[in-house]
């Protein structure tokens, strides 16, 4: 499929400064420009046109279009899952679902692909068929929308009525299965502002307005959004719907890596990045079944854990959060808005995204995800408990392995959920439990034999007594890590 190339495409001259309305291409070809000896050697005439109409396009309001190869609307981790055994057979996945509370997006600029010497500023107002780029909304796309950040900046963000998930099959977390939302048609018209002199003399331009859109000639004006995993992206040839598809579009290896360097557990990493990812106040029991010859084979059904995220965060928000990514065109471009913009010679041309933490991302319990979180499987031996990170970039949730009791998180408060009769088997598995302190909620669930524990990071300080729910018993308890608070519900 090929791509138009950028043209450039002269807008109405009624409202623009007179000396715009002078007709360049044919001023340039007159011996009024070009002396008598210049015409009559071809190669110096040619040499006068071409700086005379290099001259000329700096008094011509002109709008340029971009392709950039593809845009990275989103990023969603993989939940905890399970894997089957000979005695256990898991088949339903794990998932993490952003639906009606959910406006996951990305705040970009464009900031680094252009010289220095011109501001980049973002315009809405001059978009549409003119510059090759449709207008990018709701209506016109499967769900994302754009809206004005800034003079530099636009937020594009997911409509509350669109429903993205990820899954997750499998003991512990694989980043294999995380998910990259892509926008494959994206579209950039830039348009120069030129300035003039004191003495009415065209200058350079002193800014060049920019709108996002996509392209047209591509999914008939709508958006084309396009879902991969990381395992795809890191063995494409074992995914050939996916290397298809996705060379198609003249992705190519560097693309992949570019996307794959975005995730950064992609590559096996378990540092986490805390100018990117905040821990959210919750942490979540991962216990295998219990296994007891009066169970089926031998392994006790274990119901999954249903709970609804959400982004309230334990610490200062990375509101500073950014990432660069360079990605390539589909064609070599050519044009004369180009040498306002860093895209290098024709042969390595590329265009550089920046994103940075939106506002809906960065405003504390503004989002929420539904989990149902499988139990893993008897044969696993991994830590018990996930700990639920945020990342501000993407405004997705992040699931990460952890041992209560070790130097990664220390329990805050602990305790035990019986029904009021007191017989055997009457403790609850999987009831969500709530302990407020001090303005913030701190989420878990209980366990196999309904006991909970609400975890506390490293330094991290909380008041000495709080507010504990769990199905409809609210009550007020001291909040000690040593010492065990039970609840009885009816």
């Amino acid at each position: 499929m090929r791509i138009s190339k950028m043209m450039s495409i002269l807008l109405g001259l009624g409202s623009l400064h007179p000396l715009w309305a002078q007709s360049c291409p044919n001023t340039c070809t007159s011996a009024s420009v070009c002396s008598k000896a210049d015409i009559d050697n071809k190669t110096f005439y040619q040499r006068c046109v071409a700086q005379c109409e290099a001259k000329c396009y700096k008094c011509v309001a002109a709008v340029d279009t971009i392709f950039p190869k593809y845009y990275v609307l989103g990023l969603l981790y993989s939940p905890p899952g399970c894997t089957s055994t000979a005695t256990q057979t898991c088949t339903t996945p794990s998932t993490v679902d952003y639906g009606s509370g959910s406006t996951m997006g990305t705040k970009t600029s464009i900031q680094s692909s252009k010289e220095s010497a011109v501001d980049l500023k973002v315009s809405a107002t001059f978009g549409g068929g003119d510059s090759k780029a449709t207008s990018f909304g709701v209506s016109a796309t499967t769900g994302y929308s754009t809206t004005t950040t800034d003079s530099n900046s636009t937020t594009i963000s997911k409509a509350s009525t669109s429903d993205v998930k990820a899954t997750g099959n499998g003991d512990g977390v694989d980043h294999d299965q995380d998910l990259f939302i892509l926008l494959l048609n994206p579209a950039i018209a830039v348009q120069q502002v030129p300035t003039f002199s004191s003495d009415q003399v065209c200058t350079a331009p002193a800014s060049l307005n920019w709108y996002f859109g996509v392209n047209p000639a591509i999914g008939n004006g709508s958006s084309m959004t396009y879902t991969v995993s990381v395992g795809a992206l890191k063995n494409p040839q074992a995914n050939p719907t996916v290397i298809q598809q996705l060379t198609a579009l003249n992705f190519t290896q560097a693309d992949f890596n570019t996307l794959l360097a975005l995730d950064p557990f992609a590559n096996g990493s378990t540092t986490i990045d805390t100018t990117r990812y905040s821990p959210t106040t919750a942490n979540l029991p991962y216990e295998p079944p219990d296994t007891t010859t009066e169970c089926n084979k031998g392994i006790c059904t274990c119901s999954p854990t249903s709970i609804s995220l959400k982004n309230e965060l334990l610490g200062d928000v990375g509101t500073s959060t950014k990432t660069d990514y360079s990605v390539g065109f589909s064609e070599s471009l050519t044009g004369t808005l180009t040498s306002w913009l860093k895209l290098g010679a024709s042969s390595d041309q590329t265009f550089t995204w920046t994103t940075t933490a939106t506002t809906d991302n960065t405003t504390d319990s503004s989002q929420t995800a539904s989990l149902t979180m499988q139990c893993p499987s008897s044969a696993y031996t991994g830590p018990t408990e996930m700990l639920v990170y945020w990342d501000n970039l993407f405004g997705s949730f992040l699931f990460v392995p952890a041992q209560l009791g070790s130097a990664q998180v220390s329990t805050m408060a602990q305790g035990s959920v019986t029904a009021q009769s007191g017989q055997p088997g009457q403790s609850l598995r999987g009831q969500p439990v709530t302990l407020s302190l001090a303005g913030k909620t701190y989420r878990t669930t209980t366990d196999s034999a309904g006991n909970y524990a609400f975890g506390a990071l490293p330094g991290m300080t909380y008041p000495t007594s709080g507010t504990l729910s769990v199905m409809g018993v609210t009550q007020t308890v001291a909040v000690n890590p040593t010492s065990k608070i039970n609840v009885q519900v009816p």
